[in-house]
């Protein structure tokens, strides 16, 4: 019995072990894939702000130009254009983000749910086993109660 006790103990305890390496294994993949989407976020950032550098650059070359070939009407409602249509691209970028920060705040609550859902299967797993085995114990004592009184 102590031996099976032992062997049992032994076995949850690798069990445990194992549960454990996997969940260190699951947050180390999780980071990983965390700091490549920051990466890939940096990058992105990165190449939309020299684009843009590059298209205000271009704008103002061909506002100069335009200065001299056109009337003050004519630029004023250019520049009204510009600035409403630089306005939509940040409601848009804002509009983007705030997606983005959704749909990341969705992944973190649906990973903690599978952890917590994970936990209480595990809680009632071994409490099953906790169950199983005082039932054994149980029934063990029982048969060598009757064993005694039988002799």
């Amino acid at each position: 019995r102590l031996e099976r006790e032992d062997r049992m103990r032994e076995e949850q305890e690798c069990r445990e072990a194992a549960e454990e390496a996997d969940r260190r294994e699951r947050e180390r993949q999780e980071k990983k894939r965390k700091q490549e989407r920051q990466r890939q976020d940096r990058e992105r950032q990165e190449r939309e702000q020299l684009e843009s550098e590059e298209r205000e650059r271009r704008r103002k070359e061909e506002k100069e130009e335009e200065k001299g070939r056109r009337g003050q009407k004519e630029q004023q409602e250019r520049e009204r254009k510009q600035l409403l249509e630089k306005k939509r691209k940040q409601e848009q970028k804002e509009a983007a983000e705030q997606a983005r920060l959704q749909r990341e705040e969705k992944e973190r609550q649906a990973r903690e749910r599978e952890e917590k859902e994970r936990q209480e299967k595990e809680r009632k797993d071994k409490e099953h086993m906790q169950k199983e085995q005082k039932e054994k114990e149980r029934k063990e004592k029982e048969r060598k109660e009757r064993e005694r009184e039988e002799r």
